[in-house]
């Protein structure tokens, strides 16, 4: 039976530098994850019609960005926009962005799929499983990212080969890899130059196999479903964004208010139905399905 995962991940919002309000440099290991409200060009999904523009929405991107401010109508909705950009990425103590929703393919590749060095249930989920990456804000648990698992690529964090090989075999994206994956604090014990140098707070991930999970897209869809995020088409005239889609327990059976573990997991066997359910949620709120974001 298909599971669909109640995932958390940190909700606090990324501020610019203190030097300049107008730029965010990247986030630093021992910083944390944080969401930031970004703007993009992209494609989405508006009542069933595929569409290209230019998108606003929720989501994690570790590396630098643009920032402007934004009139924030309440604390939950944003302060800051960001333009995410690629800069340099040869720097080695920069978070993974996890999961990486830019390009062709959303991935997710190691976020709570370990804990103490022990790999966790979400290191074994399959095909058609369906994870829910949002935070809790005020009393409610709110959507950044719906991640329906397509296709799976194996790896072993003391062995990255593989993973070099899915990039050289184009399994998958190669900016995927360098942007987020090459990132992540593995030990590499083959190529231990190429590995990140982190706190001794921050032990490496040795020898675990984990997954990637590769995201269905609306072009490859996985029995009628495929990943997509929350959006807004992008309106000059807009300066307050939107506050990420809150999904209850009282319209959710499966979702918990407030949860107080990393992750929940549900067993659902009318997977098709609740997926609908969220993508009303959304649009009841006038967003869209963002499918593709482009750096």
């Amino acid at each position: 039976m298909p599971k669909i995962i109640q995932l958390l991940h940190g909700g606090s919002e990324h501020q610019p530098d203190n030097i300049d309000k107008n730029h965010k440099s990247y986030t630093k290991i021992s910083e944390g994850h944080k969401r930031k409200f970004m703007l993009s060009d992209g494609e989405y999904i508006d009542n069933n019609n595929k569409q290209s523009g230019k998108l606003m929405f929720w989501g994690e991107w570790e590396l630098s960005s643009q920032v402007s401010e934004l009139d924030q109508e309440d604390r939950f909705y944003p302060k800051w926009l960001h333009k995410p950009y690629v800069g340099n990425t040869e720097i080695k103590n920069a978070l993974n962005t996890d999961p990486f929703v830019f390009g062709d393919n959303f991935y997710y590749f190691v976020c709570k799929q370990s804990k103490s060095n022990y790999k966790t249930s979400l290191s074994e989920l399959e095909k058609g499983d369906v994870v829910l990456f949002g935070s809790n804000k005020g009393e409610y648990f709110v959507l950044d990212t719906v991640f329906v698992i397509g296709d799976i690529k194996e790896y072993n964090t003391s062995n990255l080969d593989k993973v070099t090989n899915y990039v050289k075999n184009k399994e998958i994206n190669e900016d995927f890899y360098n942007l987020s994956f090459k990132f992540a604090n593995f030990k590499c014990n083959d190529n231990p130059n190429d590995c990140n140098k982190t706190p001794k707070i921050n032990k490496p991930l040795e020898n675990l196999n984990l997954r990637i999970y590769i995201g269905a897209t609306y072009e490859n869809q996985f029995n009628g479903m495929y990943s997509f995020s929350p959006a807004k088409v992008y309106d000059e005239n807009d300066n307050k964004g939107f506050y990420r889609v809150r999904l209850k327990s009282e319209e959710f059976n499966f979702i918990s208010n407030r949860l107080n573990t990393s992750y929940k997991e549900n067993n659902i066997d009318n997977m098709n139905f609740i997926w609908n359910k969220i993508r009303q949620k959304i649009s009841s709120k006038g967003l869209v399905e963002g499918i593709k974001f482009i750096l």
